[in-house]
Formats: C-alpha cells, structure tokens, sequence
C-alpha cells in the first residue's frame, strides 16, 4: 500500500486484521496486528475481536486468553462478540473448563446473558458433548423470553439420547434446520456435516430445506467450491436423496458464482 503512495489508518489495519482472520489466517492476522503497532497505532476493540476470530477458527485459546488480557491491560473492556469467539474458540479447543468459566460470569451476572452468549454456550456445549451445560443456556434463555428453537435442537447431537429423553428433550426436523441454519451463519459447515450425519443415523433424515440452508450458507461465506464438494457428499450421507434435487441445488449455487 505504502508503494503505490497509500498511507493506512487504523481502520485500513483492522478490515485486514479481519479479513486475515475469516481467512483462517491466524498467522498473517498477528503480523498485520504487529505492523499496525510498527506503524504507531494503537489497537481497539474491533482490532482485538479481529484476532480472536481468527484465533478462535483455530481453537488456539491459550493464544485467544493472552489476547483478551492484553486487551483488558490496554483498559479495553470484552464485548459481546469478544465473549463469544472466546467460547467457540474453548470449543474448537474442546475446552471444556474454559466454557465453564465464562458461563459462571454470565450466570454470576457479572456478563450480560443476551440471546447470542445463550446461543453460543448452547452452539459451544452440543459440540463438546456437555449435556449440562447445554441444558442450562437452553432453560436460562426460555427463561429470558428468548426463543429457544436453536437451542433445543442442539440437544439431537448428543450421544446419550436416553438421558436426553429422560429430560423431555426431543428434537425435530425443525428444530434441526434451526440447528444448521445456526452453523450456516456462523460459518462452521464441518458442524453441519456432523449433524446432518447424526440425523440421517437417528430416524431424523435430512429434508431439501436442511440442504438448502447448508448450501445457501457456503454461498454466502462464497465458499462456492465447497458448496459443490458438500453437494458431492449428500449421496454418502444419505443415499436416499432425489438426485434431481441435488442438481437443483448445483444450479442454485452456479447462479450465485455468477451473480
């Protein structure tokens, strides 16, 4: 940028710090991090949730924690988002522990428990297989007046059906596609693969909306070669499906490569 004569701003810094990090780029995101303090700007809150997104798609939460104390020593308070990149990060980390201690803030009431924390403790407990805990993020955000379709389909993941129908919690195909239209907009499509595969192995196949939301959700994220590639699986996830169908859903995803 410098040699064709463009000076950046902190703002230049943190859309790369950013972008580097939807990229999965943890390492290119830090140096861009260094170079905006080379450059003598000082980091700020959209700068720091920049880094623990890209942190968090690699599950390095030791890093991710090194990066929220930095941030408080900067006087820099976490922020909703901050929050929830650090918990998905302790779940890509299969974390549990460091799970458990940022829902104790929030149901200590030191973190304010808004639909999207509940959501993701709920997201972060189905994939760490804690029962518990996912149970409890379900009830705190029926108590909140918070809709719960989410949540409860996060309860169909878990391997131990018997205790989960014990609780009253029964899944649907409804509540599924909540599930996956979740992921899909959080950008986590191996988690749609896990669970479309629970489904099909639990009397619960998959419908054309399930697929539908899963290959609008690699569009939007214009992971088009993905999209296709997850479109190659659906036969060996389930090789009950319309082959026209699957067709449909390759013109669907050609016509937003155009567009």
């Amino acid at each position: 940028m410098k040699n064709c004569g463009f000076e950046p701003d902190r703002d230049t810094f943190n859309t790369l710090i950013s972008a580097y990090g939807r990229c999965g780029s943890e390492i290119d995101a830090a140096q861009m991090y260094d170079e905006m303090i080379k450059a003598g700007f000082s980091p700020c809150v959209t700068t720091y949730n920049a880094l623990l997104n890209a942190l968090a798609r690699r599950g390095d939460w030791k890093a991710a924690e090194s990066v929220v104390v930095d941030m408080r020593s900067k006087g820099f308070k976490p922020n909703e988002t901050s929050y929830s990149l650090m918990i998905n990060c302790y779940a890509k980390g299969a974390n549990v522990k460091g799970i458990e201690r940022i829902e104790r803030e929030i149901y200590d009431g030191h973190i304010f428990p808004s639909w999207v924390l509940l959501r993701t403790l709920v997201l972060a407990n189905f994939k760490c297989r804690a029962l518990k805990g996912m149970e409890r993020a379900f009830q705190k955000l029926q108590s909140n007046g918070y809709k719960p379709d989410l949540a409860r389909a996060h309860a169909g993941g878990h391997k131990n059906s018997s205790e989960m129908t014990a609780r009253g919690i029964r899944p649907c195909i409804f509540t599924y596609n909540t599930f996956i239209t979740g992921y899909a907009g959080q950008g986590m499509f191996s988690e749609i693969d896990e669970v479309i595969s629970y489904m099909t192995q639990n009397n619960c196949k998959p419908n054309e909306l399930s697929y539908k939301i899963a290959v609008d959700g690699y569009c939007k994220a214009r992971k088009y070669k993905e999209a296709m590639d997850f479109l190659s699986k659906i036969k060996e996830i389930d090789n009950s499906f319309d082959d026209q169908y699957v067709q449909r859903l390759a013109s669907r995803i050609r016509g937003n490569l155009e567009s």
